[in-house]
């Protein structure tokens, strides 16, 4: 089988470490990805150094279409259409359904007899009321006849399964599928002496970075020892950092910047508790990630989360907004040390038994050999 990848934006570290791809050119004859070019004007292929020599990256010029508030990036591709024309595949696997151009990416495909599956990170994003007000709109207008020409959708998430049921999906055309972890390269290392909180993903609303700051106001009356170290990069990072000033905690705060990819894995394992305000995600890799460095979170119940965690077992949930709780939770692992690292080795248990790599390549694989090709 010869495997063909849309991703509109590919993080390029991510794809280069052992990930979802890699696992699924150990099983075929060919994987290819394709996306968009941001740093230049030029087509560049990339060789993703798998052992097989079957694992290629194809970069395409195009533009940055920011038309809706929030999101940074909306890329355009230079003609994918006639890109894809000139590939030999047997499956299209969509990885956005929110990017207009997988309507005629899917339709070329499928013209010419290709199976095409798509794979849904959450129904829309969360943003502001205006961002997502749009994205519903073009969701229940234009994406449905998207979803109309699939042989097959993979959710994420039991909850984004039951949201497309509800927009009028085929529940049998729909498999619940998470995201996965390289629980080689996220392993568990050396914990901090210090009690160190940390969070790393992008300074966006839906992370609930203002509710971060104020548990870690009560947590540091709980703690005070309590140390706080923020790793990412988005639009509210200056922000985040005038709440932590005006809140009076810049002594206790340490924004990291981006991180090179493979320093993330040491410093989340260094660690005590990851915490996680966000209000809604798709399926965070930062979550399994943490997880399966043996670092506990402590995370608002939002969908994903629920269906990650087990409360008290792995990690804890408090309900979505309560930020003294959430606190108070963080303090507890801080300060039991038992406690703390019994959850932590489940979590990484956990990892292990569901969510390594290996195991969900196999999960894609079933859903493409069942396509009527």
């Amino acid at each position: 089988m010869k495997l063909l990848h849309y991703f509109p934006v590919i993080y390029i570290d991510r794809q280069l470490s052992r990930e979802l791809t890699h696992y699924q050119a150990d099983l075929y004859d060919q994987v290819s990805l394709f996306g968009w070019n941001e740093e230049s004007s030029e087509f560049r292929v990339i060789d993703a150094n798998h052992p097989r020599k079957n694992l290629r990256i194809f970069l395409i010029p195009g533009m940055n279409l920011r038309i809706i508030p929030g999101v940074q990036k909306y890329p355009i591709l230079h003609d994918p259409s006639g890109f894809m024309g000139k590939l030999d595949f047997d499956v299209l696997h969509l990885n956005s359904h929110l990017n207009l151009q997988a309507h005629s990416l899917a339709r070329q495909a499928r013209s010419h007899g290709k199976g095409v599956v798509l794979t849904v990170h959450g129904v829309i994003g969360y943003y502001d009321v205006i961002t997502n007000l749009a994205q519903r709109t073009y969701v229940w207008f234009l994406t449905r006849s998207l979803f109309r020409r699939l042989d097959h959708i993979i959710c994420l998430t039991e909850s984004d399964r039951s949201e497309l049921v509800s927009m009028g999906m085929s529940r049998e055309k729909l498999t619940v599928i998470p995201n996965g972890v390289n629980e080689d390269f996220f392993r568990p290392g050396p914990e901090s002496a210090s009690k160190t909180v940390v969070w790393h993903g992008r300074f966006i609303p839906q992370k609930g970075i203002p509710d971060l700051v104020r548990s870690a106001r009560l947590i540091s009356r709980l703690v005070p020892s309590a140390r706080f170290e923020l790793s990412g990069w988005g639009p509210q990072e200056s922000h985040a950092v005038e709440m932590v000033s005006s809140s009076g905690l810049e002594s206790r705060f340490s924004f990291k910047g981006k991180q090179d990819w493979a320093t993330i894995p040491s410093w989340l394992s260094q660690g005590q508790v990851y915490l996680m305000p966000s209000y809604r995600e798709g399926m965070p890799y930062a979550l399994l990630e943490t997880m399966s460095c043996g670092t506990p979170a402590v995370a608002y119940a939002f969908p994903a989360a629920s269906e990650i965690i087990d409360d008290g077992v792995d990690g804890f949930l408090v309900e979505i907004g309560d930020y003294e709780s959430l606190a108070r939770r963080t303090a507890e692992l801080l300060l039991d040390d038992d406690l703390r690292r019994k959850l932590g080795a489940n979590a990484r248990k956990k990892i292990e038994a569901e969510y390594g790599w290996q195991r969900i390549a196999q999960r894609y694989d079933e859903v493409y050999r069942g396509l009527k090709l």
